[in-house]
């Protein structure tokens, strides 16, 4: 907390969902692997959940723009 204001910091993510998305169409596939789209779907629940039951923090704007992948 800064001046009344709540900075949250984090590490710098490599690309966003959607990023990664349109790579893939530009490349001509449909879209990801399912492998690679199960993966990265288990840890977005699992992170959205640590925040809501944990922190108790819900994330009102879950979009693939804002799922950074590391």
């Amino acid at each position: 907390v800064q001046k009344d204001q709540i900075h949250i910091v984090m590490e710098l993510a490599e690309e966003s969902l959607d990023r990664r998305l349109k790579d893939a169409k530009g490349e001509g596939r449909p879209g990801l692997s399912r492998i690679e789209l199960k993966r990265i779907m288990r840890d977005a629940g699992d992170a959205l959940d640590f925040l809501n039951f944990e922190r108790h923090i819900l994330h009102r704007d879950v979009k693939p723009a804002n799922m950074l992948l590391m």
